[in-house]
C-alpha cells in the first residue's frame, strides 16, 4: 500500500526544481520558442512532431497552477473564495507547515487542484476570479488591436484548440497511439490556437488583478511604475523594521544583502524586457512587471526573515 502523500515535501522539492521568481514570464518566453519551432516542423520528423502538444499542455497547465498560486497569495478578494473548492482538505501538519511559512497557501492550493483539461483550468481560475475565464478571454481577443493579425479568430476556435491539444497530449504521452502518420495540420493549428488562448487568458487575468491600471500603454506604463514603486517602498520599510531591531552588525549585514539584491533585481527586470519587448514601446511596462514579481518574490523572503523573530 503506498504511503501518505507529503505535500510539503513535494512543494518544497518543487521549488528548488523552478527556482526563479520569473515563471510566469519564463513560461511565455518558452511559449515563444515553442511556437517559433513550429514555424519550421516541416523540417521534424512525425516523432518530434508529435511532442508540440506535449509543450503546449505543459505550459497551460504549469501557468494555471502558478495563477493560482498568485491569486491565492495575493489576498482579499481572492483568497476569499478557496473555501468554494471541493475536496481540498488540509490536515494538521500541512496547516504548521503554512504557518511556520515553509510553504504558502497558495502554493498548496495549487499543488492539490487538478489542471488536467480544460474545465479543470475554467473551474479552479473561474472560482478565484468570480468569473467565466472563458467570457474573460473572449472580452480580451474582442479588444485586441484592430491591425491584430487574430483579431478574425473566434473564441469557439481557440477553446477547440485547447481542448484538442489536450486531448493529443493525453495520445501522445499516455497512449502510445500505434499508426505511424500524424495530422500535422491539426497539430500545428491546435498548438498556435492554444497558445494564442493562453496569452489572451494572461491578459484578462492581469484586467481583473489590476482592475484600475487604465488600457492604453502610456497608463499601462505609469500605472505599473506607480505599482513597482509601492512595492518597493513596503519593502524598504519591512526591512527598517527589522534593522531596528538589530545590532549594527547585523543591520550592516541586511543592508548590503537588500543593496545587492536591488542590483540583481534591475538587471533581471531589464533581460526579461529586452527577451520579451526588446524595441518594442512597451518595454518599460514589461520592465516594470518582471520588477513588481522580484520586488514580490523578496518580499517573502524578508517575511521568512521577520517570521524568525527580528
Amino acid at each position: 500500500m503506498a504511503g501518505k502523500r507529503n505535500y510539503v515535501a513535494e512543494i518544497q522539492d518543487r521549488r528548488i526544481r523552478v527556482a526563479t521568481p520569473n515563471q510566469i514570464l519564463l513560461l511565455f518566453a518558452r511559449l515563444e520558442s515553442l511556437v517559433r519551432e513550429l514555424d519550421n516542423a516541416a523540417a521534424l520528423s512525425d516523432e518530434l512532431v508529435r511532442y508540440f502538444p506535449v509543450g503546449m499542455v505543459a505550459c497551460i497547465e504549469t501557468y494555471t497552477r502558478l495563477m493560482i498560486q498568485d491569486l491565492v497569495d495575493w489576498g482579499e478578494p481572492f483568497s476569499d473564495r478557496i473555501d468554494k473548492f471541493e475536496n481540498v482538505r488540509l490536515e494538521m501538519a500541512t496547516m504548521k507547515a503554512i504557518h511556520g511559512r515553509r510553504i504558502t497557501l497558495g502554493e498548496l492550493i495549487a499543488h492539490l487542484l487538478p489542471v488536467s483539461n480544460l474545465d479543470d483550468v475554467k473551474r479552479a481560475l473561474g472560482i478565484l476570479l468570480d468569473s467565466d475565464v472563458i467570457e474573460l478571454v473572449k472580452e480580451s481577443l474582442a479588444k485586441s488591436p484592430a491591425d491584430c493579425e487574430h483579431r478574425s479568430i473566434g473564441i469557439g476556435e481557440l477553446i477547440q484548440g485547447v481542448e484538442w491539444s489536450f486531448r493529443l497530449r493525453h495520445m501522445y504521452a499516455h497512449e502510445f497511439p500505434a499508426a505511424s502518420s500524424i495530422n500535422r495540420e491539426l497539430i500545428d493549428e491546435s498548438v498556435r490556437f492554444a497558445a494564442l488562448f493562453l496569452r489572451r487568458m494572461d491578459e484578462a487575468i492581469r484586467a481583473q488583478r489590476f482592475p484600475d491600471r487604465g488600457s492604453t500603454p502610456d497608463e499601462l506604463e505609469r500605472y505599473s511604475a506607480e505599482e513597482l514603486k509601492a512595492r518597493t517602498d513596503d519593502l524598504d520599510e519591512w526591512v527598517a523594521t527589522i534593522n531596528a531591531n538589530l545590532d549594527d552588525e547585523d543591520a550592516g549585514r541586511l543592508n548590503a544583502a537588500q543593496s545587492a539584491w536591488r542590483v540583481v533585481r534591475d538587471n533581471t527586470a531589464q533581460l526579461m524586457a529586452d527577451f520579451e519587448a526588446r524595441g518594442l514601446p512597451n518595454w518599460r511596462t514589461v520592465y516594470n512587471l518582471a520588477a513588481i514579481e522580484l520586488t514580490e518574490h523578496r518580499a517573502e523572503e524578508i517575511r521568512v526573515v521577520s517570521s524568525l523573530g527580528f
